[in-house]
C-alpha cells in the first residue's frame, strides 16, 4: 500500500511513453521509408519526396499534439515535482516487461515471416 501512497501519478507514465515511443520510432520511420524505391522519372521523384514530407509533417503534427495534450492533462492532474521522479523500483517492472514482451512479439512476427513458424517454435525463449 506505501508504493501507492508514494510515487507517480498514473498519468505521468503516459506522457514518458509517448515520448519515448516518439523518440524511438522516429528514426526508424526515416530509414524504412527512405530505403523505399521510386519507379519514374525526375517528375515522380519530386512527388514522392514531397509526398513523405506532407506524410512526415502530417503524423508529427498528428503526434505532437497528442503527446502535448497528454502533458498538459499530466501536469493539470499533477503538479507536485516528486511525482514526475523516475524510480527504479518494483513499479518499473510492468512497463519494462511489457516492452520486452511486445518487442519479442514483434521480431517473432518478422522471423515466422522469413523463416516459418517452425524455425521460431524451436527458438521461443518465453516458450
Amino acid at each position: 500500500m506505501a508504493t501507492l501512497n508514494q510515487g507517480m501519478n498514473r498519468y505521468v507514465p503516459i506522457v514518458y511513453r509517448n515520448y519515448i515511443a516518439a523518440f524511438v520510432l522516429a528514426p526508424f520511420a526515416l530509414v524504412l521509408e527512405s530505403h523505399r524505391e521510386s519507379s519514374g522519372g525526375d517528375d515522380s521523384d519530386k512527388q514522392w519526396v514531397a509526398g513523405t514530407l506532407l506524410i512526415l509533417l502530417g503524423c508529427v503534427s498528428w503526434s505532437s499534439s497528442y503527446v502535448l495534450q497528454g502533458a498538459a492533462i499530466s501536469v493539470a492532474v499533477e503538479r507536485r515535482s516528486s511525482g514526475w521522479a523516475v524510480v527504479w523500483d518494483s513499479r518499473l517492472f510492468a512497463p519494462l516487461y511489457t516492452l520486452a514482451r511486445e518487442s519479442h512479439n514483434y521480431v517473432q512476427g518478422l522471423v515466422t515471416k522469413t523463416e516459418g513458424p517452425v524455425f521460431v517454435t524451436a527458438l521461443d525463449l518465453f516458450a
